[in-house]
């Protein structure tokens, strides 16, 4: 059976496991499509630290904790090394993310942990992974179910 949008081939066609995997996906919430059996396309997930955040503000603690510490934002810029005080107002008002040496090292100016400076973005993306798990678990279970005949 193959995804009417992206014709990616699902594998699992019982229409049995299909009805179930519907009602697993609707139950939390994660997108599906329906079609004379419905059954749910991997493809149709949000992919992690994909595109989600193009049209929104990456949520950060950045300029709390630098508040905290005391710091400027040229201050920081020039303990990280930048010639100027920009990207760190950019990655504060959460319109791009420092790349991972930058995080790194904020972490280290701020006396954090790296995911505390991101921890609504973390929480997302825990949720997703969390979701994710689930789907994989039942997908395992029907493979397993399947391949053993029961």
């Amino acid at each position: 059976m193959n995804c009417l949008k992206c014709s990616f081939r699902i594998p699992l066609t019982h229409p049995d496991i299909n009805n179930l995997l519907c009602g697993f996906f609707k139950a939390l919430h994660v997108p599906f499509i329906e079609h004379k059996t419905s059954y749910a396309c991997p493809r149709q997930l949000t992919p992690l630290g994909g595109m989600k955040f193009a049209n929104r503000l990456i949520p950060n603690r950045l300029r709390i904790y630098r508040l905290k510490m005391g710091y400027e934002q040229i201050e920081v810029a020039f303990l990280l090394g930048l010639k100027s005080h920009a990207r760190v107002s950019e990655w504060e008002a959460g319109i791009s993310k420092p790349s991972l040496d930058n995080l790194l090292q904020l972490s280290m100016i701020y006396r954090t942990m790296p995911d505390e400076l991101y921890y609504d973005l973390r929480q997302e993306f825990l949720k997703d992974i969390r979701k994710r798990e689930k789907i994989l678990l039942v997908a395992r279970s029907l493979k397993q179910d399947r391949d053993t005949g029961g």
